[in-house]
């Protein structure tokens, strides 16, 4: 389940991954992770 703070993450960060190449995506799942807590795998 996403919780509010997750949710307000994702739709921040979503523009820019759509939009990013293969290096700007990495570093966007990897900030996300380090936030959140979750595993790349996961995400």
């Amino acid at each position: 389940m996403i919780g509010g703070f997750e949710m307000e993450l994702l739709d921040s960060q979503l523009k820019k991954y759509l939009k990013g190449n293969k290096k700007e995506k990495g570093k966007i799942i990897t900030n996300y992770c380090e936030l959140t807590g979750l595993k790349r795998k996961i995400v």
